[in-house]
């Protein structure tokens, strides 16, 4: 998921993560990189991982294609208390969002980006920022 400004060309001239978005980003990768490596299986895979802080340890590919994100230069943006505490609620109630949703929606709102870019159906139904939806890949 990430958010987007475009210039009047329709060129994309921003691009950023909340750093809710960055967070998942890397456990999800950390995860999926351990269960593709057969380091670990099963059923509650973040909770196998954090009992094996050697495998997490010897990990690598998560670590090196979050550096390529880096390198892209999508920036992270800070989410601020009313982002959290007013803004989200508000969001929530209206929506039924999930708390991160909510925030990440909040940020992008508050932020007038032009675009919040996302797989996510969630954020489908959210008037106030428009929504750019992607397909998943697997």
């Amino acid at each position: 998921m990430g958010q987007f400004s475009a210039g009047k060309t329709g060129q994309i001239s921003a691009g950023f993560n909340t750093s809710i978005v960055w967070e998942e980003l890397c456990h999800k990768l950390m995860v999926a990189e351990a269960v593709a490596t057969g380091h670990i299986a099963g059923p509650n895979p973040s909770r196998k991982l954090a009992e094996h802080p050697e495998v997490v340890r010897r990990l690598k590919a998560y670590r090196e294609n979050l550096a390529a994100l880096g390198g892209m230069g999508l920036h992270f943006e800070a989410v601020l208390r009313e982002d959290v505490l007013s803004a989200a609620i508000v969001l929530q109630k209206r929506y039924g969002l999930l708390t991160n949703d909510s925030i990440i929606a909040a940020c992008a709102i508050r932020l007038g980006v032009d675009y919040l870019v996302t797989s996510d159906q969630a954020f489908a139904q959210i008037r106030e920022v428009k929504i750019a939806m992607v397909s998943a890949t697997k």
